[in-house]
């Protein structure tokens, strides 16, 4: 059990955590779960970075050294067993959390990736606001406080992006009506058309007048 102490260590005030970003490598050949894994992981939390088949998943593993690895079964290039066999048994790595992610749902695909050291499995399809939860439950058993705060600011975090998805929309006020300005071309062809009258009665008197002298 965390004391509050060891929370607040890693969880800031407004809810945040602020401990180093988990280092998290999907192995995944399919964008739309990509966008899911993007969606329901907060980047206030997790590093994330990706891999479409299992050689550039094992260049990653090497160079960046992942807190976690999701690994999709069905990988193009090399499959997901073959990447778990090696980072198991050729880089005799015990402690990173693995968790193979798979639409299979066989007790005899679960019980042979249990014994090449798996933390756990994930079927797809799953939700967004899941995933988070089922990822850092698997975390917990190689970091436990960091996962267990991790795991508090990602269930406040979703629930704020509930409340925005259902949050009501702002009425937009309508702008006052303006007087409507008179152009100034208008006004401009109504003062000519003023002045020609005006010169035009001024000539007719000239010459009314010069009429009545002669």
């Amino acid at each position: 059990m965390l004391s509050n102490d060891e929370i607040n260590a890693l969880i800031g005030s407004d809810g945040n955590f602020t401990g180093n970003k988990i280092k998290i490598l999907i192995v995944e050949d399919s964008p739309n779960i990509n966008l899911l894994y993007n969606r329901g992981l907060p980047d206030s939390i997790f590093e994330k970075r990706f891999a479409a088949n299992g050689h550039d998943a094992l260049v990653c593993y090497n160079e960046w050294q992942p807190d976690i690895i999701i690994l999709d079964i069905m990988l193009p290039v090399m499959t997901g067993y073959s990447v778990l066999k090696e980072i198991r048994s050729k880089f005799n790595d015990k402690s990173t959390t693995i968790i193979m992610s798979t639409s299979l749902n066989k007790k005899d695909d679960v019980t042979l990736m249990m014994k090449q050291g798996i933390q756990g499995y994930i079927v797809k399809p799953f939700s967004v606001r899941e995933i988070g939860d089922r990822i850092l439950k698997y975390y917990e058993k190689i970091d436990h406080t960091r996962a267990s705060a991790a795991l508090i600011a990602c269930r406040r975090y979703l629930e704020a992006m509930a409340r925005d998805a259902f949050k009501p929309e702002t009425p937009v006020k309508e702008p006052p009506l303006k007087k409507p300005v008179e152009k100034k071309e208008e006004k401009t062809e109504g003062k000519k058309e003023e002045k020609k009258e005006e010169n035009q009665d001024i000539k007719d008197k000239e010459e009314s007048a010069d009429e009545k002298k002669e």
